[in-house]
């Protein structure tokens, strides 16, 4: 009896050990986690392959309890799963594409509306039943529409390729109509000087617009761009337009120098009556009513691929320099640095409960990191998750806030696998 309890003894303590040198494993030597087991895990690739086109890139693309996810099929075809969040249970897989073996998703704006999930991309509108994963409709159409999209009042703005004015030419304006519009109609055009024409047919354009209310009047913020040939020289500018009184407030705020490629690469991210993007390494800030400059600050890289968020009264932006800036939006003053990665997932919709996740395309590694402190929690390793590929794909990382103070969930791919994760905090 004796010997029989220490060997129980004996046993108790071995797996105690086996307990704790799991939980060593699964951090690094800073203290970081690189390995959670997934609350599940979805093999999305019948065939076998990695998707080898574009996906879902940019969009956190959670519905009530649906996650939406890219996948593979046996053909080779793309489709779209909805899962359910808690269990991972396939609800429906839906593959009505225009193209599906060559067609892309640019997911940064794509729209819920009663149920109804809708997206643009270039030529192309889709309007799927999310709840079963029925087509309500698509179209084909002479425009093609950017990413870019903003609701005011029930009423949609898009940017996109205006075909009418100047047919022979590439010049885009914003368009207006509601959720299942085929076909918008012109709201916005910028002025157009047909002598600055870039590869015969690239004019002005207005590359992002942001609607907004002043003083009881509809208005539109909007970056809008000159090209000069014959090199590929922009210059970019800041304007606000009365829509009611169909007037320029100003249009020739300079936001840069010209430039090779001088354009805005983000969304507009509004603060008050401020609004914050980029061109290329300038961080900048403005007063939108009146068009003067509040702050700006140049870095040693631009902000292209992940770009920024303001959460919790702090600006979060992932440099292609592979810092991560936690900096004060209203001063530009940094707060704090932390450890980002270049080539990274977009950080849009991608912060739950205080910390923003993303995929480093640099690093190899999905990022959990503090925005109040710039610590990072997570630098999960996908070698743990897939020996071969071994990569998180940035286009599909998923944040699904479950309310009643629970963590939620994030949801992210590797090569060949769709994993959800408790979220961090």
């Amino acid at each position: 009896m004796k010997y029989r309890y220490f060997i129980l003894l004996g046993l108790f303590l071995f797996s105690i050990s086996c307990e704790k040198a799991n939980e060593g494993d699964a951090k690094n030597s800073s203290g970081q986690i690189e390995y959670l087991p997934p609350l599940w895990e979805k093999t999305h690739t019948e065939s076998g392959r990695w998707l080898d086109y574009s996906t879902s890139t940019g969009g956190n693309w959670i519905f009530g309890n649906i996650a939406v996810v890219p996948f593979s099929n046996l053909q080779g075809k793309m489709t779209l799963q909805g899962f359910d969040i808690s269990s991972g249970e396939l609800v429906w897989e839906w593959g009505d594409f225009f193209n599906p073996e060559q067609e892309a998703i640019n997911g940064r704006y794509v729209f819920e509306e009663d149920g109804v999930l809708h997206w643009r991309t270039g030529n192309k509108a889709y309007w799927v039943d999310v709840r079963n994963g029925t087509t309500v409709q698509k179209h084909q159409t002479d425009a093609y529409f950017t990413i870019y999209r903003n609701d005011l009042n029930g009423t949609i703005y898009w940017n996109a390729t205006e075909t009418d004015s100047f047919p022979e030419l590439l010049v885009v304006g914003v368009f207006t109509g509601d959720f299942y519009d085929a076909f918008p109609s012109l709201a916005l055009f910028p002025d157009v000087d047909t002598t600055m024409i870039f590869g015969g047919t690239r004019a002005t354009q207005i590359s992002t617009s942001l609607p907004t209310i002043i003083e009881g009047q509809r208005h539109l913020v909007v970056t809008w761009q000159q090209v000069f040939p014959p090199e590929w020289i922009v210059q970019s500018y800041l304007g606000l337009y009365n829509l009611d009184e169909n007037l320029w407030v100003y249009n020739d705020v300079v936001l840069a120098e010209p430039a090779t490629w001088g354009n805005i690469e983000n969304p507009l991210v509004k603060h008050g009556n401020t609004i914050i993007s980029n061109i290329s390494t300038k961080l900048f800030c403005y007063n939108y009513l009146t068009g003067e400059e509040v702050w700006s600050k140049d870095f040693d890289h631009n902000f292209k691929f992940s770009g920024y968020e303001i959460s919790d009264g702090i600006l979060v932006a992932n440099c292609e320099n592979k810092v991560l800036y936690g900096i004060n939006p209203e001063t530009g003053q940094t707060i704090w640095t932390g450890e980002g990665a270049g080539t990274s997932s977009s950080l849009h919709d991608r912060i739950l409960n205080g910390v923003v996740y993303f995929a480093g395309g640099s690093s190899g590694y999905f990022h959990a990191v503090d925005i109040k402190t710039g610590e990072t929690l997570w630098k999960l390793d996908p070698e743990r998750y897939e020996k071969s590929n071994a990569y998180w794909n940035g286009g599909t990382v998923y944040c699904a806030d479950l309310g009643d103070d629970k963590k939620g969930y994030v949801i992210i791919q590797n090569a060949l696998n769709t994993y959800c994760f408790e979220a961090a905090k």
